[in-house]
């Protein structure tokens, strides 16, 4: 059972359970769990893992793809604060895709399970508009992912994957080594290196032992 402040995160987290009556309310506090997660583990893969809701009190999930040649894409990352339904398999119909979501950070997560949210879903329409919103939403951003791969030059992609992570986490601060973004990028790390070098010159970004502060610059432009 969620203690009030869990229940109130998940509410503000997740503002359509918020239109829903009472008694599935109190189901949603009932049911909800709270479970810490070291790094390394596996949330969703092929076997399933969790098979629920996810809710960050705490820490950092990242959501990526695996090919059966090692290749390793970051999709998106969820953070503090934020909610995901893709751990739910049956829910978002996507347990034919080749992807994990992983703890990358000690987390505590809010668990609902998946049975509970398809019965919402079978009952309320906004549930079920919610859902496919969250799909689309999910969606939009791998085929974003895609098009960057195929279309820009890596100097970009850097310039787009810091500006992701600054709004994903909502700070300038962005706690990053050169090896986790050569590994979310698919590219060497001194590759990643020389760039951020470059953008330090440039006056965009300020280096620190595994920080990167995001600068405000002309330079940075429209990206998104």
């Amino acid at each position: 059972m969620l203690t009030t402040a869990d229940f109130e995160a998940l509410m503000n987290s997740c503002q359509i359970l918020q239109t829903l009556p009472d008694k599935d309310k109190e189901e949603v506090r009932r049911v909800g769990e709270v479970r810490p997660f070291k790094r390394g583990q596996v949330l969703r893969d092929r076997k399933g893992a969790v098979n629920a809701m996810i809710f960050l009190k705490k820490g950092l999930v990242r959501f990526h793809t695996c090919g059966q040649d090692g290749t390793d894409v970051m999709l998106f990352y969820v953070a503090p604060g934020q909610s995901c339904i893709m751990t739910c398999p049956r829910l978002c119909c996507s347990s034919a895709l080749d992807y994990k979501a992983e703890v990358v950070e000690d987390s505590d997560i809010i668990l609902l399970g998946e049975d509970l949210l398809r019965s919402f879903e079978e009952s309320h329409p906004q549930v079920r508009r919610y859902v496919d919103n969250v799909l689309a939403f999910r969606l939009d951003r791998l085929f974003t992912q895609l098009a960057s791969i195929v279309s820009d030059d890596l100097t970009e992609r850097v310039m787009k994957y810091l500006i992701y992570m600054k709004e994903t986490l909502g700070t300038s601060e962005l706690s990053l080594t050169h090896k986790a973004i050569s590994q979310d990028l698919n590219c060497r790390r001194e590759v990643v290196t020389r760039i951020l070098s470059h953008f330090q010159a440039d006056g965009m970004i300020s280096l620190g032992r595994n920080n990167i502060q995001i600068l405000d610059s002309p330079l940075w432009g429209d990206i998104s």
